[in-house]
């Protein structure tokens, strides 16, 4: 399931991420895209295909803190920022994103190895990944 970094609803509430869009920076292009499995609490198939399509170790749920997160985090990074850097500063701030999302992938293997739940997207910023991950 295709999960935008950058959540959507920050076009409307983020005068920066308005003025990256206008400088170019593709919203729905891969920067600011990562593939994760839809959650469900239970396994759900594709009859066509026979691929897991959700299921209870996916991480792509309601992600409404998530949001709201990232949509104070990017206003307060870039309060005072020059528009000219709108555009690098998006690109730069989808890139730490996915990292963090990939660490996130990282640390629900081994929850899922050691037989625990998985971390969500919507508490990917309440949890210490770093600390899981040693």
């Amino acid at each position: 399931n295709a999960h935008h970094r950058i959540p959507v609803e920050a076009i409307e509430k983020c005068p920066i991420v308005q003025e990256a869009i206008k400088q170019g920076f593709d919203f729905n292009g891969i920067l600011n895209g990562s593939w994760v499995r839809r959650y469900s609490s239970v396994k759900r198939v594709n009859p066509k295909t026979g691929k897991v399509i959700a299921s209870p170790d996916g991480i792509h749920a309601s992600h409404d803190a998530y949001n709201d997160f990232l949509i104070e985090e990017i206003n307060r990074l870039s309060k005072g920022m020059a528009k000219e850097n709108a555009k690098v500063f998006l690109e730069s701030y989808a890139q730490k994103l996915g990292k963090k999302i990939d660490d996130l992938h990282a640390v629900n293997e081994k929850l899922l190895s050691q037989g625990k739940d998985p971390i969500k997207l919507n508490d990917l910023f309440t949890v210490n990944l770093e600390a899981i991950l040693k």
